[in-house]
């Protein structure tokens, strides 16, 4: 509130605090080059401590954000986009991007604000495990939630999270999985081996 954030604001032509906030939350100005403004002196330690930190932050280290250094992200729960998925960034406020997946239906409602939309990529020559949600439909049998435990994890696919509810009326189950895989071709092989699996009735992703 004093005269020295008075002048950095000044600097970046913006009307109060909250819209520099906001300025950081989007990655148009990160809080080292504020720190700057305010304590010049510093500046040269900042610069030292800043250069080892060239990776993004993000839970996901093999995404690229096309023209935006240093910047955070994270994967959309409402998808869990994985690699081999086309992606489409949307920066949120206060929490950097949200990464989806380009067919998330989400993103129609997002995409009514066009200037928050951004690209995004996999890097190609990166290797990195991302989660993956599938909702499976299935006869409600004894085992059935082992039986498919077992067939994922004989892919040496590990299951991050499960949940399970039944219909009394209709005798079907519904599970849900957030498996950890490499990418979409080694998701859509598990698909494909449970949908074989006795009992089951449907597999989707979700």
């Amino acid at each position: 509130k004093g005269e020295d954030m008075i002048k950095v604001l000044e600097s970046y032509k913006l009307n109060d605090v909250d819209d520099l906030f906001a300025a950081m939350g989007y990655g148009k100005i990160s809080p080292v080059q504020v720190m700057h403004r305010l304590q010049p002196e510093t500046e040269v330690k900042e610069e030292k401590r800043v250069t080892k930190k060239k990776k993004p932050k993000g839970e996901h280290k093999g995404i690229t954000i096309r023209g935006v250094d240093e910047v955070l992200y994270h994967t959309a729960k409402c998808c869990y986009p994985v690699p081999g998925d086309e992606l489409m960034g949307f920066i949120t406020r206060g929490k950097g991007v949200a990464v989806h997946r380009s067919d998330c239906h989400n993103l129609d409602r997002l995409s009514t604000d066009a200037a928050r939309l951004i690209e995004v990529d996999w890097k190609r020559d990166e290797e990195h495990n991302a989660y993956a949600r599938i909702v499976v439909d299935t006869a409600d049998k004894p085992g059935i939630i082992t039986t498919i435990s077992s067939v994922i994890s004989a892919e040496d696919i590990n299951i991050s999270h499960m949940e399970a509810n039944t219909s009394n009326q209709e005798r079907s189950a519904r599970i849900t999985f957030v498996l950890e895989v490499k990418d979409r071709k080694q998701l859509n092989a598990i698909v494909r081996t449970i949908t074989q699996s006795d009992g089951v009735i449907r597999v989707r992703r979700y």
